[in-house]
């Protein structure tokens, strides 16, 4: 995790590292905004479409 709740964030900053198939990706975000909420913990398994940080 990059980022914690309540930190401002411009568009394209880096969100978080996800690990799949032995490769690393960086999650960027779409837009500028305020991190609300983050519903993933490190290490933790995530699931096609799971909603993992809120921008507000």
């Amino acid at each position: 995790m990059l980022v914690e709740t309540g930190d401002e964030i411009n568009k394209d900053t880096p969100l978080l590292i996800i690990e799949s198939m032995k490769m690393e990706n960086k999650i960027f975000s779409p837009y500028s905004g305020k991190i609300k909420e983050i519903y993933v913990k490190e290490g933790e398994q995530v699931k096609n479409n799971c909603l993992m940080i809120e921008i507000a």
